[in-house]
């Protein structure tokens, strides 16, 4: 169910070898996804006004601190069970039920990418699938839409920043603003 055994081109011919399925998928969402670079330097006039709310230093501080294991377990137990894990196999359950025996080697691992800058090579993964959308023709292309399933010792870093985020963001966008 989840593999493309066949594409409808656009000028109608039909496709069914899997090495030019996988050729056509490439081609169709390197051009959908292929960014487009915007120089507008409306950009640094915005973000050079004066009426732009800033972070205290505190806040600053508190969002810059270490990760410690209750702010992980806190991101953790927000994630629901039964989820796709990522490339790792390694599910959130697993990480709910080792957790104690686990922490120190993660928040370890999350200091030590910290300090040299960069995350390690699976943190940095996904597997990218393709998910059919309902009750639609499954022989074009337009009808599948891509998800990224990324690791969950990676989801956990990053959920632990958005619930940072959550904090102070009330401190620097404007009661008016919404999305």
């Amino acid at each position: 169910k989840k593999h493309v055994k066949k594409l409808q081109l656009e000028n109608g011919e039909i496709i069914k070898e899997p090495s030019l399925v996988l050729k056509e998928q490439k081609k169709y969402y390197s051009e959908l996804y292929n960014s487009k670079l915007c120089n507008n330097d409306n950009d640094s006039l915005f973000f050079k006004q004066d009426n732009i709310n800033r972070l205290s230093e505190d806040q600053k501080q508190a969002f810059e601190n270490d990760i410690t294991p209750l702010e992980c377990k806190e991101s953790l137990m927000k994630f629901k069970d039964n989820k796709s894990p990522g490339n790792d196999g390694l599910t959130a359950e697993f990480y709910k039920f080792f957790w104690d025996d686990i922490k120190h080697i993660l928040i370890g691992s999350f200091k030590e990418s910290f300090r040299l800058g960069i995350l390690s090579p699976s943190q940095k993964q996904a597997v990218i699938t393709l998910i059919e959308k309902k009750n639609k023709d499954r022989s074009f292309l337009k009808n599948w839409r891509p998800i990224s399933l990324l690791n969950t010792d990676y989801k956990i870093l990053t959920k632990t920043f958005a619930l940072r985020l959550i904090k102070v963001l009330p401190n620097i966008i404007h009661s008016n603003q919404s999305g």
